[in-house]
């Protein structure tokens, strides 16, 4: 009898359990995945992009990306946002964080990495003005439907955004991407692979440092229990340390960037994309993917964007979150060798506080 009754309460246990794990479930995905694809592509300055961003699982689409060829005289800009807790942040992300660094000093006179440094902490200091946070409710308004807003929402506050910005000069074949997050960017050459960004999480060394100093702690790889970034647009909840700078806070928009200068050959080509693709597949494969549709000359870039962000996405409903994000991918070819002089091959990465 006894028996009977544990096993008749692990029963009832059990479909308590498969409830709430469905209600939770609901709250994140939708019944099916939408997989119409936003799709873009261009060529110019030596350069050809692809373009894919499907919705998924997901009950929202929080991914905003950038795809400028003719950013200015000079650069080609390409960027990725991916959102948390609501499309906002990434989306005025798009809208301002161009225009901020066309007009930044800094990037007039040529220091780019200072430029992109400083950009990153205005934009993310922007989200604490009256105007901003207007513009970020009104966003998330739009997105999201007046039946899904609280008052108790807090758009750039208890919500975020990954960023990851890549500038190409064909001029000096130069590329500098600053990341925040654990989007990434990916450079193939000839077949070798090379990351040109790194997962930025609470439990690494230096984020745990910084994180641990500014009164927080790490409870199952997120900060205080709650989010598992440590460096994004907006979460200013976790930035009220007032006796600490903005770069010292447990979560920082600082970017780490890396700069390389090396002479492309055809067919060259860089991954950008947000960490929908990266938690289905490594950079390696990302990349064999990539290099192996190139090289039939079968597909086009869009295309091969489209068959990466499907290959990704899970079949059926994504019980343990793997493939049930939105899926957003660039891809940059390199075409042809347009410098006047060859430049060698240099690589150095400026990391956060390193200078």
């Amino acid at each position: 009898m006894f028996h009977s009754n544990r096993i008749f309460s692990q029963s009832l246990q059990n479909a308590y359990n498969n409830n709430r794990i469905e209600e939770m479930l609901s709250k994140i995905y939708l019944k099916s995945a939408i997989t119409q694809p936003e799709l873009a592509t261009g060529a110019g300055n030596c350069l050809t992009y692809g373009l894919c961003s499907v919705q998924g699982w997901r009950r929202y689409q929080e991914d905003a990306h950038v795809a400028a060829l003719d950013f200015d005289d000079q650069w080609s800009l390409f960027a990725v946002f991916d959102g948390h807790n609501g499309p906002e942040v990434a989306l005025l992300a798009r809208q301002r964080l161009p225009q901020m660094l066309r007009d930044n000093k800094c990037f007039i006179a040529g220091e780019i990495d200072r430029s992109l440094e400083q950009v990153f902490m205005a934009f993310d200091a922007l989200l604490l003005t009256r105007t901003a946070h207007n513009q970020l409710f009104e966003l998330r308004r739009s997105a999201l439907g007046n039946e899904n807003m609280s008052p108790n929402d807090k758009p750039g506050v208890s919500s975020g955004c990954t960023a990851l910005v890549v500038l190409i000069n064909r001029e000096t074949d130069t590329v500098y991407v600053a990341n925040i997050g654990d989007s990434r960017c990916v450079l193939s050459r000839s077949g070798k692979v090379t990351p040109m960004s790194t997962d930025h999480k609470p439990e690494d060394r230096p984020e745990r440092k910084r994180i641990e100093r500014a009164g927080g702690h790490i409870i199952d790889g997120r900060i205080n229990g709650g989010l598992n970034l440590s460096r994004a647009f907006g979460d200013h909840q976790y930035k009220r340390n007032r006796l600490l700078l903005a770069e010292e806070q447990m979560v920082t928009s600082w970017p780490e960037i890396k700069v390389k200068q090396f002479k492309p050959k055809s067919g060259d080509f860089l991954v950008i994309a947000c960490d929908g693709i990266w938690n289905t597949l490594s950079t390696n494969k990302v990349a064999k993917f990539v290099d192996k549709r190139l090289k039939s000359g079968r597909h086009q870039l869009t295309d091969i964007c489209q068959q990466l962000t499907y290959r990704c996405m899970s079949p059926v409903l994504p019980i343990h979150g793997i493939g049930g994000d939105n899926m957003t991918c660039i891809i940059v070819r390199f075409d042809g060798q347009p410098s006047s002089s060859p430049s060698p091959s240099v690589s150095l990465s400026l990391s956060s506080m390193d200078r």
